[in-house]
């Protein structure tokens, strides 16, 4: 994860609390679709993709957008802050290689963009995912 967090993957989410140096739908959502106890959501969580009518994408694009370099600058004030266009580059080298995603063209996958500059690197190509996005200008 971005910024020192965690160093690899965690075999229970839930034990997650919320870092708060991120806007916090993207957060909450990951949260809900998590927790063990779906009781009473609009929302039905499914193991087998067959049966997925969407696919929540857990990426938490106010991380990429903290460290937007057309925003960021570091400390110093020389803009040689972090970057993260590596990570952007990541999540898209991982989704063109989803099945699930090579199916619909990205129609079918949910990614919160917590702001339009999110996503500024590879916006162009996930355009064609439902972007949650929240603008408070």
């Amino acid at each position: 994860m971005a910024r020192g967090g965690l160093k690899g993957p965690v075999d229970d989410v839930s034990v997650l609390k919320y870092p708060g140096h991120q806007l916090p739908a993207e957060w909450y959502l990951f949260a809900d679709l998590n927790r063990p106890d779906r009781t009473g959501s609009p929302v039905t969580r499914v193991l087998d993709p067959a049966e997925a009518d969407l696919f929540y994408v857990p990426f938490f694009s106010s991380l990429s957008l903290a460290v937007n370099p057309i925003r960021a600058v570091n400390m110093a004030g020389d803009g040689l802050g972090y970057v993260d266009e590596e990570m952007q580059e990541g999540l898209i080298e991982w989704l063109e290689e989803q099945g699930y995603w090579k199916r619909n063209n990205g129609w079918d996958q949910v990614i919160i963009c917590q702001d339009p500059n999110a996503l500024y690197k590879v916006v162009d190509r996930v355009k064609n995912g439902v972007l949650l996005v929240l603008d408070f200008d």
